[in-house]
This record gives C-alpha cells, sequence and structure tokens, in this order.
C-alpha cells in the first residue's frame, strides 16, 4: 500500500478515535498524575499515572477509554501557558497492583473477591521542547478525559491534570517523583495521615500546597457549600476548625506546605471528595528564589466504615540539629490500638530523599511498638533534609498506613574566637571577638595551674580578680541557643606577680577658706613608682585646693603593676570671715593722725587682730593703746597699706587699704549774669566761669536740675543760685546772681510748612513782629520763586530774624517749603484687544501718587492692577468691531492740580465655532472626518486640529487616520485676525483590532499529494479575548474555531487560499490570508530487481532510482537483519551489489529512500529489491 494511503487510512482512524471517545466515560479514573525528566537540551520524557478503579473496565478497551496522547501549552512568559502548541503520543508502560489490602487478600484488580482494587497505569512519551517556537518558555503538559464520577454534584465532570515545565529561567528541570502509593479508602472516625515521599533529583525546595481539582486546562471543578480544595470531605473540627495536625484524633483539615504532610480524621461515612495536592519547584536562580516546575496528584477519597484502627506515629524529635553532619540514631514509637481484640503486625520503613537511612525491627509490648532509625546525611551542602517514617500494620482485609516526617537541619556551628588580657594588676580581662548573635552565649571556664576549676562566668565580656600570680587557662565555649550547636577553644595567659594596696593616709579634718593647701596620701602596699589622679583628672603627687565650703577629695592610686587604690574624704572649712576694707581719703592738716582700724569692716565681729603694713606713703604707722593703728603725714599724697585679718582659727584674709590725703579747695567766678529768657537749657558751670570741676548748684526759687542746669522758661527778673564743693573733707562754697531779661516772640502769618507746584506763582512770607530780616529766600522780603526754587532745593526751610533794640534780646523762627513737579503722563494712541481676552495696557505717569479714579461706558469692565496698570474686558463677545473710551482721572502731588484724560478703545470680534461629528467609537486602524461649525456672524480665517495636542490639520475640515487603539481628545480652534476662539473638544475611543497572522507548518507552504496535509497556526498579537473563524474552501478540517488545525487536502492541483477571520468582543473584525501549493504526487521508478555481473540487461548493473532529482537526497540498503548493507547521498550513485567485506549474497534487501522534490515537499519511500546472482 503506498505511504500516502497508508498516512490517509491514519487519519481517519484518529478522526474515528476523537468522535468515539468524546462518547466514552471515565469512571474508573480514581486520580492521577504526571511528572517529566530532562533527557537533554530540550528533550523530556513525559510520564501519566492514571490511577484505576478494578470494579470498572480497563482502559484501552473496547467501550472504555483509550488514553493515546497528551496536550501541549506553552507561553513566552512564566504567566500560564496559554497556547495550545501540539499533542503528544502515548506508550503504554506498565500496569501495577496498588490496593491497600494486607498480606494474603487478593484485590479485585488480581481477581480475588475484595471489592477494593487500585491500579496504577502508566504511559510514556519524548518530547522535545525544542522543536516548538524558540519564543515559548512556560509549557503546561496536561491530559482531559470526560465524565469522572460525580462527586460534589449529580452529574459527572471531566477529569484534569498537568505538569508545568518552566525554561523562563534559562534552567532545565526534572520534576519530583511521588513515591508513595495514592489512598482513596479512609475509614471513618480514623486519623489520617498522608505523605507522597515526594524526591527531587535536581534537589530543589519542594512546597506543598491543596489545590482545586480541574475539569479542563485553567477551570476548576465547583465545591458546594462546607467543602472546598482546603476540606475536600467532612472531617472532625474543633469550634472553629482550625487545623491541628498535633491533636489526637487531628482535628481540621490541612496540609504542611514544608513536609508534606496531610492530616485529618474522617467523619461521615459512604463520602468521595477531592484530594489535590500540588507539589512546586522552587530554585535560586541568580540570588533570587524562582519557581522551576510543578506537578500534582489528584486523588479520589471513598470514606468506609471500617474496623481497623490508626496507627500514632510518635516522633521524640520532629526536628534534629545536627551541626556536624554525623550519622543519627533516634527512637520512634507507634501505638496500633487493638480492632476488634486483634492485635496487628506493623512494618516499619523510611524514606530519604538524600541521605543513606535504615530503620530496625520494632519492638512490640501492648501493642506498642519503637524502634531505632539511623541516618547519614548526603556530604552535599544543603541547609535541611527530610527523612519520613511510614507505619503499616498490615490489618486485614484494609490496612492502615501513617506518616511521620523528622526535619533533619544542618546548622553552622557557632566560631569561637576570643582575646585574653592581663590588663592591670591580678584582673584577667577575656573577650570574645567573634561576630555578636542574638541567638549565642558565651561560657568562659578558669583553671588554675593544677587544671582545677576556679570559676566561671557567662557573657561577651567579663573578668576575674585573682588571688594569686601564676599560669591559667580559660575555655571559651559559644553555644547557639536555637540548636545547642557549639564551638570550644582552649588559652593560657601568665598573670605576673603583683601586690595589692591595702590602705593609705588620711586628709587634715578642717582647713581655712579660700586659703591654698597642698594635699598629699601615702599608699599603704603595692609597688612603686605610683600615680595619682586626684578627682578624676588631676594627675600629681599632691594636690593643690582653696576652697570656700566642704568638699569631696578623691584620689587614685596605681602602682607600676596596675593594682589600684580608690581613698575619698570630705574636708571641711571653718565658717569664712568677711572683711571690707574702704578706702577714703582725709583733707590735709600737717602731722594729724589719720585712723586706720575703723576703715576696716569685720563680720562676724569675733577676737581678731589685724596688722598694717605701708605699701606706698612719706609718713609713718604707729599703734595706739587699744592696739589699733593710725597714720601720720606732712606731705599731701596718695597712700596705700597691706592689711591682714587672722580670725579666731588662725585664718588669714589679705587685702589693701587706699588713703588719699588732699589739700583745701581754692577757686574764682562771677558773680552775677544777665540772659535772655528765650534761651533753652542753661548750663550753670558755664555761665559761672567757676574753674574746678565736681560739686553741685541749687537755687533760692528755680529747680536746678542734675546739679547744674536750668530752664528759664520765660521767666524775667533776678535769681540767686549757690555752689558747695566737698573733696576728701575739704569744702568749697560760692554764689551767682542771674538776670532774665524778656526775649521778642514771633508769629507767621502763613502755615509752618508751604507745599507749592512748580507750575505756582511766586509768593511773598509775612511775620511780626516786624523789621526784622529773611534768611534763605528768593528775595530780601521774603519772595519764593517755586520753578526756580525747585531746581535747588525742592524741599527748604526759610528762617525769620528780629533783634530787640531795647534789651539786645534776639528770637528766630523757620516756615517748612516743599516744591513739587506737575503731573505728566503718557497714554497709548490705540487699544485693540479681541472680546474675549482681558486686556491690559500701562498709563505712563511722572509726577502722580496713582491714577485714583477711572469710568466708562456700560460695554466695557475695568479693573486696576497696581497703581499704573489696568486690564479691560469687553463684557460680551462682539460680532462687530466697536469703538468706545475709558476715562481717568490721574492725582497729583501736593499742591498740584489733578488731571483728567480719556484713552481710546478698539474691541476686535471673535469667532465661535463648533464642529461635527460628535464622540465617536471605531475600531483600529479607524479614520475620521470633522467639519467646522461657525455659530457665530464671524468667519474665521485660519484653524487648527489637535488629536491629543499633536497637530493633525490646518483647514476647515480634517481627515486623519488612527493606527494605536486608545482614547483620543479631538480639539478644534480657530481665529480671525489673531482673535482666538475658545478651543472645542470631542472625544474619540479606537477599540483594539487583533493583528491577524498565520503560521503554517510546513513553512513552505508547499505540500504534495503524496501526504496532502498541513498545519495552521493561529500567531496573531492581542492583548484581549477575541474569536476566529478559518475560511479553508475545499479542505477537511476538524475544527474552523481551532488555534491550530490540521488540514487535508484531498482535492486536485493547484493554489488554496486560506483565510483566518479574527473578531474581538467589541465588534472589531480582522483577516489575513496566505496562500499554499498542492504539488503532484512525486513519481519515479524503481527497480524490483537487479543483476550485477552482467548477466542481465546493462541498466539492470545498479540498484538506482531513476526520476527528478531530490535534494537532501539518502538512499539506504538493509538486509534481511537491518543490518546496513550500502549508503549514498548521491542521486545518481546506485549500488553494485557489494559490500567492504565483498560481493554480497543474493537475496532480497530493503531499501529506503528520503529526499525533497524540486517544490520542498518531503519524499519517503521504503520497499524490496532482489539481488540476482
Amino acid at each position: 500500500m503506498p505511504i500516502f494511503l497508508k498516512k490517509a487510512l491514519l487519519t481517519a482512524v484518529l478522526w474515528t478515535f476523537v468522535i468515539i471517545s468524546n462518547s466514552l466515560t471515565a469512571d474508573h479514573v480514581d486520580g492521577g498524575e504526571i511528572s517529566y525528566k530532562h533527557i537533554r537540551q530540550g528533550k523530556y520524557q513525559i510520564y501519566l499515572t492514571l490511577y484505576r478503579d478494578c470494579n470498572e473496565c480497563e482502559f484501552n478497551k473496547v467501550g472504555c477509554l483509550d488514553i493515546t496522547k497528551l496536550n501541549v501549552y506553552a507561553s513566552q512568559s512564566f504567566q500560564g501557558a496559554s497556547s495550545k502548541v501540539g499533542e503528544l503520543s502515548l506508550s503504554f508502560l506498565k500496569r501495577e497492583d496498588l490496593s491497600p489490602l494486607c498480606k494474603g487478600v487478593s484485590s479485585k484488580c488480581a481477581g480475588g473477591i475484595s471489592t477494593i482494587g487500585t491500579e496504577a497505569w502508566t504511559w510514556s512519551t519524548l518530547v522535545d521542547l525544542d522543536t516548538f517556537n524558540r519564543d515559548y518558555c512556560e509549557f503546561e503538559i496536561g491530559i482531559r478525559v470526560e465524565n469522572r464520577k460525580a462527586v460534589y454534584s449529580t452529574s459527572k465532570q471531566p477529569f484534569y491534570t498537568h505538569a508545568i515545565i518552566n525554561r523562563c529561567n534559562k534552567q532545565e528541570n526534572n520534576s519530583a517523583v511521588f513515591n508513595a502509593k495514592p489512598i482513596h479508602h479512609l475509614q471513618i472516625g480514623e486519623s489520617q495521615s498522608y505523605s507522597l515521599l515526594a524526591s527531587d533529583i535536581d534537589h530543589d525546595s519542594l512546597s506543598y500546597h491543596l489545590v482545586k481539582s480541574q475539569k479542563s486546562k485553567d477551570v476548576s471543578i465547583s465545591y458546594p457549600l462546607g467543602v472546598s480544595a482546603a476540606k475536600p470531605i467532612s472531617v472532625q473540627c474543633n469550634s472553629t476548625c482550625d487545623y491541628e495536625p498535633k491533636a489526637w484524633p487531628v482535628q481540621g483539615f490541612g496540609i504542611d506546605s514544608f513536609t508534606g504532610i496531610c492530616s485529618f480524621t474522617p467523619n461521615t461515612a459512604n463520602q468521595k471528595g477531592f484530594l489535590v495536592i500540588e507539589v512546586r519547584e522552587w530554585r535560586v536562580v541568580n540570588g533570587v528564589m524562582k519557581l522551576v516546575g510543578l506537578t500534582r496528584r489528584d486523588l479520589l477519597l471513598t470514606t468506609v466504615n471500617g474496623q481497623n484502627r490508626s496507627t500514632k506515629l510518635t516522633l521524640y524529635e520532629s526536628e534534629v540539629f545536627n551541626c556536624d553532619k554525623s550519622k543519627l540514631q533516634k527512637d520512634i514509637g507507634v501505638n496500633d490500638p487493638l480492632a476488634l481484640g486483634k492485635a496487628d503486625s506493623v512494618y516499619l520503613s523510611i524514606f530519604s530523599p538524600r541521605g543513606k537511612s535504615s530503620i530496625g525491627d520494632s519492638r512490640s509490648k501492648n501493642n506498642v511498638f519503637d524502634a531505632i532509625y539511623e541516618y547519614m546525611p548526603h556530604p552535599g551542602s544543603r541547609a535541611y533534609d527530610f527523612i519520613t517514617i511510614v507505619a503499616s500494620d498490615n490489618h486485614c482485609p484494609l490496612e492502615q498506613v501513617s506518616y511521620s516526617t523528622i526535619v533533619v537541619r544542618y546548622p553552622e556551628a557557632p566560631k569561637a574566637s576570643s582575646l585574653l588580657r592581663n590588663k592591670k594588676c591580678n584582673v584577667l580581662e577575656c573577650t570574645a571577638l567573634q561576630v555578636p548573635k542574638s541567638n549565642e552565649y558565651n561560657l568562659w571556664v578558669l583553671h588554675d595551674e593544677s587544671g582545677s576549676q576556679v570559676s566561671q562566668f557567662s557573657g561577651r565580656k567579663g573578668s576575674w580578680n585573682l588571688d594569686s600570680a601564676g599560669l591559667y587557662s580559660v575555655k571559651h565555649e559559644v553555644v547557639n541557643t536555637q540548636n545547642m550547636c557549639n564551638s570550644v577553644i582552649w588559652d593560657t595567659i601568665l598573670i605576673e606577680d603583683f601586690k595589692l594596696i591595702t590602705g593609705a593616709s588620711k586628709f587634715p579634718k578642717k582647713i581655712c577658706a579660700k586659703q591654698e593647701y597642698a594635699l598629699n596620701i601615702h599608699p599603704i602596699g603595692g609597688i612603686g613608682p605610683f600615680k595619682k589622679t586626684w578627682n578624676s583628672m588631676y594627675i600629681s603627687d599632691s594636690f593643690p585646693i582653696a576652697i570656700h565650703q566642704d568638699t569631696n577629695i578623691s584620689v587614685w592610686i596605681e602602682d607600676s603593676r596596675g593594682c589600684e587604690y580608690n581613698y575619698a574624704a570630705t574636708v571641711d572649712v571653718f565658717a569664712e570671715t568677711e572683711v571690707k576694707v574702704i578706702d577714703t581719703g582725709f583733707c590735709f592738716s600737717n602731722g594729724a593722725p589719720y585712723p586706720l582700724n575703723e576703715l576696716i569692716e569685720i563680720s562676724p565681729k569675733k577676737s581678731q587682730m589685724i596688722l598694717f603694713s605701708i605699701i606706698e606713703g612719706l609718713g609713718s604707722l604707729f599703734r595706739r593703746g587699744d592696739s589699733s593703728y593710725a597714720y601720720t603725714t606732712s606731705h599731701i599724697e596718695n597712700s596705700r597699706f597691706a592689711t591682714s585679718v587672722i580670725d579666731e582659727n588662725s585664718c588669714r584674709y589679705y587685702d589693701t587699704l587706699s588713703l588719699d590725703i588732699v589739700r583745701p579747695l581754692a577757686a574764682e567766678m562771677v558773680s552775677s549774669k544777665s540772659i535772655c529768657n528765650n534761651f533753652g537749657l542753661i548750663n550753670l558751670h558755664d555761665i559761672s566761669e567757676k574753674k574746678i570741676n565736681g560739686g553741685y548748684w541749687y537755687g533760692s526759687s528755680i529747680v536746678v536740675k542734675n546739679n547744674q542746669f536750668f530752664f528759664p522758661n520765660g521767666k524775667t527778673g533776678k535769681y540767686s543760685f549757690f555752689y558747695v564743693h566737698n573733696h576728701r573733707g575739704c569744702v568749697f562754697e560760692d554764689s551767682i546772681r542771674i538776670e532774665l531779661k524778656e526775649a521778642p516772640i514771633i508769629s507767621f502769618m502763613q502755615p509752618r510748612q508751604i507745599n507749592l507746584c512748580t507750575s505756582s506763582a511766586a509768593i511773598k512770607l509775612l511775620a511780626n513782629p516786624l523789621g526784622g530780616s529773611w534768611v534763605n529766600t528768593d528775595g530780601s522780603d521774603g519772595t519764593i520763586l517755586p520753578s526756580q526754587r525747585y531746581l535747588s532745593q525742592a524741599v527748604s526751610t526759610v528762617k525769620y530774624v528780629f533783634l530787640d533794640q531795647t534789651n539786645g534780646c534776639k528770637a528766630e523762627d523757620s516756615i517748612k517749603i516743599e516744591i513739587n513737579p506737575a503731573v505728566e503722563f503718557s497714554i497709548p494712541s490705540d487699544i485693540t484687544f479681541c472680546s474675549n481676552e482681558r486686556k491690559a495696557f500701562d498709563v505712563e505717569i511722572e509726577n502722580s501718587s496713582v491714577a485714583t479714579q477711572f469710568s466708562s461706558d456700560g460695554d466695557i469692565e475695568v479693573e486696576r492692577i497696581g497703581d499704573k496698570v489696568f486690564v479691560i474686558a469687553a463684557k460680551k463677545v462682539k460680532n462687530a468691531v466697536e469703538l468706545t473710551s475709558i476715562r481717568l482721572k490721574i492725582k497729583a502731588l501736593e499742591g498740584c492740580e489733578d488731571q483728567n484724560i480719556t484713552v481710546p478703545i478698539r474691541i476686535k470680534p471673535v469667532p465661535k465655532v463648533g464642529f461635527s461629528p460628535k464622540d465617536e467609537t471605531g475600531c483600529s486602524p479607524f479614520t475620521f472626518e470633522a467639519n467646522t461649525l461657525t455659530v457665530n456672524n464671524v468667519r474665521p480665517d485660519w484653524f487648527e486640529w489637535r488629536l491629543n495636542g499633536k497637530i493633525v490639520g490646518n483647514k476647515s475640515t480634517v481627515k486623519h487616520r488612527i493606527t494605536e487603539p486608545s482614547g483620543y481628545t479631538l480639539a478644534l480652534t480657530a481665529g480671525l485676525e489673531g482673535c482666538q476662539s475658545e478651543t472645542v473638544t470631542v472625544r474619540l475611543q479606537v477599540l483594539e483590532t487583533v493583528k491577524p497572522k498565520i503560521q503554517s507548518d510546513p513553512t513552505s507552504k508547499i505540500i504534495s499529494q503524496d501526504y496532502p496535509f498541513i498545519t495552521f497556526t493561529d500567531h496573531s498579537i492581542s492583548q484581549i479575548e477575541y474569536t476566529r473563524l478559518w475560511d479553508l474552501p475545499d479542505a477537511k478540517v476538524s475544527n474552523l474555531t481551532a488555534t491550530n488545525p490540521w488540514v487535508n487536502y484531498p482535492g486536485d492541483t493547484g493554489v488554496y487560499t486560506v483565510v483566518l477571520h479574527l473578531k474581538t468582543l467589541e465588534g472589531c473584525e480582522s483577516k489575513d490570508s496566505i496562500n499554499i501549493y498542492l504539488a503532484p504526487k512525486y513519481s519515479f521508478f524503481i527497480p524490483s530487481a537487479f543483476s550485477p555481473n552482467h548477466k542481465g540487461p546493462n541498466k539492470n548493473e545498479w540498484f538506482r532510482p531513476f526520476g527528478d532529482e531530490l535534494t537532501n537526497y539518502h538512499l539506504g540498503v538493509y538486509n534481511s537483519l537491518k543490518n546496513k548493507v550500502f549508503e549514498t547521498e548521491d542521486f545518481y550513485q546506485g549500488w553494485d551489489g557489494t559490500t567492504p567485506r565483498g560481493d554480497a549474497q543474493a537475496g532480497i534487501y530493503i531499501w529506503v529512500i528520503k529526499g525533497r522534490n524540486s517544490r520542498g515537499v518531503l519524499i519517503e519511500h521504503q520497499g524490496l529489491v532482489t539481488l540476482l546472482r
């Protein structure tokens, strides 16, 4: 039969399978899983295991489900493989009876009488992921079968399971492998523990999760109220149904995500549920923990009334710390309660994915078992390992299996590092040098020369005060308080001879205040020389002090070996005697004694002695009969004496005394004066013309201020004033007679401040009494010329002076003259603005404070901004040019006249526009057209269209094409003679249209009638959902909406057009099309026999095909044992019937030809040829 007919028949069989399989049931599927193993590069071996209920039909039997293929989905990033990219054909490997029955009982699968029977059926396939689009990096391998047993609803639901290969991290992976049997039958009232016993040859970190059962890719089944993926069946619960795996019986339902132990206690008979455990593989990639793979086991659970009791595993340590990765030996216990009064045997096994483990025989007493397990860790680097203990009680007929996991951790032992120092004297100081950690403590143990323990302490730093010198050993141990890992180091140190300081001499008990002392102290013991530190800062053998109150004094003494002694005491101070020296003087009296003791004031007045000595002076001291001192001199001088006061405590107080001896005063001053009463403050010192300083004045009827001043205050007449001066007892007195004369009073006819303008006329100033003179006027008669005067002194003072010829008194007064410039201004000659805008203009004003008043007609609004800036606006938009004005009043400076001005205004009209159409929505690429609408009678002379701010037109109409889907704003602005309209906008919503792309396999788009099959794939680019429809005239296809339909062209040769129609949910349509070429069958002649020994026709001397040349050509010839005897890649080279060993034997040989014809179509043929001799 020709090969293409075989392929066509195979295709028909496959189509028949699809149609038939949709009607089959899958009641016999109790669950399953998919795993995979990496072979090399992109090649993976995929394994499918399905669990069959042996009470149902067998797989791949007539009327039952055929398991033949897996689906492959892929995506370009690790966000969920969304696109189906292919199918994988499965090869059956094995079936295995996994029924949980005791020894000696045959399951339903083995033909026994038990109704319990579970089989595991396993298939395999090989896939090369590199043959798919190289952009794909996440692959989901899945299988979906119809009509699983009805569990949570009355209707049956499909079954779907899958595994994920993540190559997005540029790393290959092996999936986790489940080494535990599945569980299906659960006895109610008995606590269950279950583990997948997962292992991973890549040593990735595994996490375990309860997830929803699926009925198809990315679609989970529906769970009724009361059950969920986290609690698929009814279980025994506490009041809040919290998961308590350590309680017995177990409360709630849950799984340890770290160890994978799932535990619960079923409490309802004849209940079914789906338990799905998903295992995720994690690996550190470039310093970040990444998910590298995923697989799951989906199981159908059924609860039954049984008589067996659960075995309870007791791990005395569920977490073990093994600091040095040494061999572990630990005890375990198992309690298997009696069932129907019978005791079961318990079989223990141990599962460890990495290290070597074993478990001893269990020992039993009253159905309580114990055993010892051993575990030797794997030498590789890893932070932890798992050991799972499995206990099976071999109860008949249904056994109970329990799982419990021990976590073996390998923490790094702490690193001990220390420093020992004999820092001083007898002190041994210990310091930990390793980096401090909160979960570590340090222990120090001291041993003497004989090895005896002396003392110990804990902490990072501490010290001992030793009793004697010698060689000491110190043990330093660092312990991790979380895992009790430790490290120990020893060190020794030699302590040299020392002698402790045991005491010292004392300080004096009391001293005089503020008097200098040198304190000292002498140590008892120690080894000199000694160092003394007083009050923690002064280092000296003695300590100079001068204190005024009771003071604490301390001294720290250190000898040459660092031995220390501290002494402190309070030094009291005698009550201080206050001494005050009064510096004074005396009026000279030749030879008279001057008493000194009365110049010293002492408190309190107790028994004391006062001593004097001359420092400076020409006189002499003598002591009177009462022991007081006096001083005599025949000179006028300044004398100084040293004083010494000795109180009752013998405390001395020193000071100096100054004594001035002065001569009597002699001075002269005038006896009378005449003064006008318009004088201000009069100084008596000055007018009396006295020659001495100091002293004071007083008057008989006029008050004297500050001992020397008085005010006439308009008084007239004669007044007496007296002067007194006392210096060191020498007194001088005198007086003066002063006559106060009446002065003239000036009054002005004008104000005292006159404001004038430069444009003002001349004025004449007038004052009384007449006959005076003007100072600083523009004429001697008091004339003021404003315009002339402004140039030199805009602000000035003019003075008027008058002299009374009768008494010689003179008076003067002044007027302030201020001259301001007249107002000057300029305004714009023409102010023009658009009727929809506000126009600001300046009035250029000089010599003015501000334009304070303005007015306009009713069509203009005026607003002043600042002093001289105005903003104007029309009250409404105009349709024609309007002429108007505003009026301003300019405020002049003081003394000048205000100014009124008129400003002409021209208002221009502004167009008001709109456009059609209004807001629109369209599919990309979207072309819109818009026209300008004029609302008022003003027609624009320019236009500007903007799309999202970008200019797209400058005429009254616009047409533009938008390619990117998004929301857009179309804005129109128009204008006339520089006046711009308000901008009007509409919203344009451009919806996404899928960018279609068809890809064919073969990519050459050429097929042959030898094999008229081709696969089309929708490679369209889209971020949104859409529907597809293939337009495939003259072709046979299974599904016109599939992503990658497999198409058969059974017709004549020629060109066929393929069209892919796409439509989004919002109605946007697009399409792509390609042409394929169906070529005729390739034909050539191949002889069925040949004779290379020249006995037949010459053309049969060689065996080779005759016809059009093939490229990528290969001819192979094989004997009956399928051993190759000849091959060539040269189309024109034939086989001459020889082999490397000589002539080939006559007989029948197999030939295989492969190559591509001129259209690139792959040609494969094989057949038989007879070699004749």
